[in-house]
Formats: C-alpha cells, sequence, structure tokens
C-alpha cells in the first residue's frame, strides 16, 4: 500500500472544498437572479410613481364641457390623499358590478358629494384636485407599472373634485396607494396642481357631470 503524502492529502481536501463553495455560490446566484425577475415584474407603488414623473405631461380635463384641457406635469408626494380615496371608495369597489368602473362612474352614484369633498378641497383655495382609481390586471406582464401609471393618469378615468381647473403648463403632485379589495388590487391617486377659474363664456358654460 503506496501511502499519500499528507501535503497531497490537504491539497485535494482543499480543491473539493472549492468545487463544493463554487457550486454552492451558482446556486446561490441563480437563486438571486430569479427572485429578482420575479420582483421586477410585480406590482410596485415606487415604480408607478416613477412612471407618472417621468411623463411629459397629463392631460387634465376641464370640469366645463367647452372648456380647454389642461397639461401639466406631477411629482409624488407622501400623505394620505390616496388612502382616504381608497377607504371611501371600498365598499362601493367590492360589490361585483362596480369592480371595473371608474371614478367618474363613482362620482356619479355617490349620494353625499359635498361631504365627499370636504377632507379633499377647499374651495376658497386656488387649486385642481382630481382622484382616480383603476382595477389592477390579476395576471403579470412586462411594463405592467408603466401600464398601469398610464391608465390610472388618462384623461376618461380623472375626475375633478374642485371648482377650478388645472392651470395649463404647471406642476402639481400625486398621491399614489394599491389596496387589496376583496379578490381584486386597485390602484389610487389623487392629484393637486395650481388651480384657475373655468374658462366659462359669455354663457356659463356647461359642467361635466
Amino acid at each position: 500500500m503506496i501511502a499519500v503524502p499528507p501535503e497531497v492529502f490537504l491539497y485535494e481536501m482543499e480543491e473539493l472544498a472549492m468545487k463544493f463553495v463554487k457550486k454552492l455560490l451558482a446556486v446561490v446566484l441563480a437563486g438571486t437572479m430569479v427572485l429578482t425577475l420575479l420582483t421586477s415584474c410585480g406590482i410596485s407603488k415606487t415604480k408607478i410613481e416613477d412612471y407618472i414623473k417621468s411623463m411629459p405631461s397629463v392631460t387634465l380635463e376641464s370640469m366645463l364641457v367647452s372648456g380647454s384641457d389642461s397639461h401639466v406635469t406631477l411629482k409624488p408626494v407622501k400623505n394620505n390623499d390616496a388612502a382616504l380615496l381608497a377607504s371611501k371608495a371600498k365598499d362601493w369597489l367590492a360589490a361585483s358590478e362596480n369592480a371595473d368602473k371608474t371614478a367618474k362612474e363613482y362620482m356619479d352614484w355617490y349620494d353625499a358629494y359635498d361631504s365627499f369633498r370636504e377632507p379633499f378641497v377647499d374651495d376658497n383655495k386656488a387649486e385642481y384636485v382630481g382622484i382616480s382609481f383603476i382595477k389592477l390586471p390579476s395576471e403579470k406582464f412586462d411594463s405592467q407599472n408603466a401600464w398601469i401609471a398610464y391608465n390610472l393618469m388618462s384623461k376618461e378615468r380623472v375626475m375633478s373634485i374642485s371648482n377650478w381647473d388645472a392651470d395649463d403648463g404647471s406642476e402639481g403632485t400625486v398621491s399614489v396607494t394599491t389596496e387589496k379589495i376583496g379578490d381584486n388590487t386597485y390602484a389610487f391617486a389623487v392629484i393637486r396642481t395650481p388651480g384657475r377659474d373655468p374658462d366659462a363664456g359669455e354663457d356659463g358654460g356647461s359642467i361635466h357631470l
């Protein structure tokens, strides 16, 4: 029987240990990459806010049918506006027939308009205030946070609840949150911008209802 020198035995053990460490690191790295990919595909309030912030402009409808649209930029803020909107609309959205409806449809239904507006609006302050929400897709897909942001800010979804139009070209703020209601998840937004008097014209104009 040939005796193996101690230094050769130690060398072989070191080689085996290094191979094991390399395999272990490869497994950990692969797991980290998968986790990163899964996370990047998820809904992120921060990413939704970033997409809104990067929009060249957001179009906001005049409160008057004959009024001109305003184009603004928005900066995300941390306040309670969006969470308050979610709490107010939660029970209504929980009904299956309302699950896919918009903030405009919600305000058409709401039978206590003034009491709804009170926490959000000061009519003596020249400020546009708009609300929006959207049901999020149940299936994940590429660029879903961008899709959410652009649809949440679409003119067809944003409902003005103030007596002022947005000042064209101004910079405003947006509060965003997401909340699960029943089996669905929603994104909510409250927009605030400097306000201007609506251009009513000679006949006073017709108000969007």
